[in-house]
């Protein structure tokens, strides 16, 4: 259990809409910064691999490349989403539905 005071549902419609164009913003642009780091390290991998005398063909490297690329974008997209449902509330609204369940 948390000891963090419960957030509260913001009270008009007009705030409700600015979180949610806010926190999808924010998702896109962490989602962004996933796929630079994920090209990055992508290429980043294959060029070590590369200078270290490994002999790859075209079909490793895409693999490899990809593999490391489409990994932290789908890491990056998942805890995008994660603060997203924080930020706008469907997480008190489920934890709200959950305890009106219980009762």
């Amino acid at each position: 259990m948390s000891d963090a005071p419960p957030r509260r549902a913001p009270s008009s419609t007009s705030s409700t809409a600015t979180l949610r164009a806010d926190g999808w913003h924010r998702f896109r642009r962490l989602l962004a910064w996933s796929a630079g780091i994920g090209l990055a390290a992508g290429i980043g991998a294959i060029l070590w691999l590369i200078a270290n005398g490994t002999r790859m063909s075209l079909h490793l490297a895409l693999a490899l490349g990809g593999g490391i690329f489409l990994s932290l974008l789908l890491a990056g997209a998942l805890m995008g989403l994660l603060f997203v449902s924080n930020r706008i509330g469907h997480d008190q609204e489920a934890r709200d539905q959950s305890l009106e369940d219980n009762q």
